[in-house]
């Protein structure tokens, strides 16, 4: 059954924000959060008795920094459902990462499975993100639920081109680390099929006119392929999203397309501005995880009417930045440790592992979210997170079983 309610998880991804209904102002559910309430549910005695057997520093650094922001979301709010709302998405994230404790005693089988999975669900979405280029090319109709218009933009399901275009990055990692194992005993025929695919997603993140995408595909795909040994396809992949950049549509209309625009420059980094202004007058715990449309009322940042109408209004465009201001010097002291052993960890695998490709995707689809994270927050993007969890816990389930 665990099993079963993973790859619907899996599937439901590309659906995006689609699922998404409103229990009451602030709070939002998704179809995905229902998979993985279900998911701990069932496996509620597995996930206590390896949480209580791990003697884990990084487990222990993360309950430390979820006490932190329980502690600035009680010191932050002015009522209880302001408490309410913001402690649900904090319990949502804290959900997110014990989905991989399930995952790490799977077999090979059940992982691959999972892998093909995440695998089609990308493809799924991507084929969504073509038909909504084609036929509902602009948010315009959703403008006063808060959406921006992203006019003549691949957005797909997550009615969002940036991080549409970061996904289908991940989604692209995922699917060359198959790639480069199948080419090594595919048929032509094998070949080309994959060639064709490789286009398929190319062309989707192109047509996400995101820069930021653009910019750390760029360098996490060159990371992919020298790590790999390939280091002669670096100079054809520049060529490739260089000739690709060219040719896109322009005159399409809606300034999203023009690729020398700069006022959402200056508009993300006043934003950033405004969150490290939050994080200087509360430096020590921050905030706390999602006060933020509640603080920035407090401080002059929206109007009371945009504070759930405005997706700005929950966090800033910088993940670091949105966590300085959540969770202060304390919570951010935190969050590097965690992200600096899992970096080690997944590299010490990738080390160990003489012929997978797949730990080396793992790593590289890590950096470019951290990298993405500075232009975007993506690291606290929940379809981005819930990625890079199941991409880590299928990696640990394959090491558990030497298979790598």
């Amino acid at each position: 059954m665990t099993f079963i309610l993973y790859m619907l998880l899996v599937l439901s991804f590309s659906l995006g924000v689609l699922t998404r209904f409103s229990l009451f102002p602030g709070v939002n559910i998704y179809m995905q959060d229902i998979f993985i309430f279900l998911i701990i549910l069932l496996n509620t005695k597995k996930i206590t008795k390896y949480i209580l057997s791990k003697k884990n520093s990084g487990l222990i650094a993360f309950l430390c920094l979820f006490t932190i922001s329980l502690v600035g979301i009680i010191t932050h709010v002015s009522s209880v459902s302001e408490f309410f709302n913001s402690f649900l998405y904090l319990l949502r994230l804290y959900g997110y990462l014990l989905l991989l404790i399930p995952l790490v005693s799977m077999s090979i089988k059940r992982l691959n499975q999972l892998k093909v999975a995440m695998i089609i669900s990308g493809f799924i979405f991507i084929s969504f993100g073509y038909v909504q280029y084609l036929y509902y090319p602009n948010l315009r109709n959703l403008y006063y639920l808060g959406w921006d218009e992203h006019l003549s933009r691949l957005f797909s399901t997550l009615l969002d081109p940036n991080f549409a275009g970061t996904y289908i990055l991940l989604i692209l990692i995922l699917f060359l680390s198959v790639v480069f194992e199948k080419f090594k005993s595919s048929k032509f025929k094998s070949k080309a099929f994959f060639c064709v695919g490789l286009f398929f997603v190319l062309a989707s993140l192109l047509l996400t006119y995101s820069r930021s995408a653009y910019l750390v595909s760029v360098f996490s795909l060159s990371l992919f392929l020298y790590l790999l040994g390939y280091k002669k396809l670096i100079t054809v992949l520049f060529v490739v999203l260089i000739l690709g950049i060219y040719i896109l549509p322009q005159g399409l209309g809606g300034e999203g397309v023009n690729l020398l625009r700069s006022a959402s420059i200056f508009a993300r980094f006043d934003a950033n501005m405004q969150g490290l202004y939050i994080f200087i007058q509360n430096p020590l715990i921050g905030v706390g995880y999602n006060t933020l449309r509640y603080v920035q009322v407090d401080y002059g940042y929206i109007s009371m009417k945009d504070m759930f109408s405005s997706h700005a209004a929950s966090g800033f465009p910088n993940s670091f930045v949105v966590l300085l201001a959540t969770t202060g010097l304390l919570g951010m002291g935190f969050v590097l440790f965690i992200l600096g052993k899992t970096m080690r960890a997944v590299y010490k695998i990738k080390k160990q592992s003489n012929h997978s490709v797949y730990p080396t995707a793992v790593f590289v689809s890590l950096v470019a979210v951290l990298i993405n994270s500075l232009f975007e927050n993506s690291l606290l993007y929940g379809p981005i997170v819930m990625w890079v969890v199941l991409l880590m816990g299928i990696l640990i389930g394959y090491s558990n079983t030497k298979k790598i």
